[in-house]
């Protein structure tokens, strides 16, 4: 009868979790996490490429509305790299600080980019405007005012009335992110002053 218990026992499997199986499963569910959160940062990263590029719309608003996501998305990021560090293989602990090096001087130079596109918003809309005055009253223009009568000028100065009216409104808004993006710099040189200090 003993005999059939001790076999019984050494025939149960383990139901010890293995800790080495348990640390495996935790880094790769971690290191798909890190990888979600870097498509979900290319993905904004490039949309608002894209917006920067377009010379013919510079919504200032929107890619200010992008970067902020973008912001975002970074310290999520961030958080799930740092996560996937603490139980990474020392063999890809390496590959991954330098990908994330190359990320963070990516990251700088997008917010550069978003910094100077802002400062030469109001710049190149009031050149945009001034482009539209000088078609609107240059009379070789086939649109302009001087080369139609009285009347069938009427829509057309309807129409810069209103284009004009938003450059200028599009201008508003960026003069208020301009103060913006200054405020928001000095209160991250404030935090950055306290974590020193």
């Amino acid at each position: 009868m003993e005999n059939s218990d001790v076999n019984k026992r050494e025939s149960r499997p383990s139901t010890l979790i293995n800790s080495e199986d348990v640390r495996r499963e935790r880094a790769l569910s971690l290191k798909r996490s890190r990888s979600g959160h870097l498509g979900s940062l290319t993905k904004a990263q490039n949309e608002i490429e894209t917006l920067l590029l377009d010379e013919d719309s510079w919504n200032v608003t929107l890619v200010k509305e992008k970067f902020d996501h973008y912001e975002i998305l970074w310290k999520n990021f961030v958080l799930s790299h740092s996560k996937f560090m603490n139980v990474a293989e020392l063999e890809e602990k390496a590959e991954i600080t330098e990908h994330f090096d190359a990320l963070a001087q990516q990251r700088m130079s997008l917010s550069t980019s978003v910094e100077k596109f802002i400062f030469d918003a109001p710049t190149k809309l009031n050149e945009w405007v001034m482009e539209d005055l000088q078609k609107m009253t240059d009379p070789r223009h086939p649109g302009s005012v001087r080369s139609r009568s009285h009347q069938s000028s009427r829509p057309s100065s309807s129409t810069y009335s209103s284009k004009t009216q938003a450059c200028r409104l599009e201008a508003d808004k960026t003069q208020l992110v301009l103060v913006f993006v200054e405020q928001e710099k000095q209160r991250r040189i404030e935090e950055e002053m306290k974590m020193l200090g």
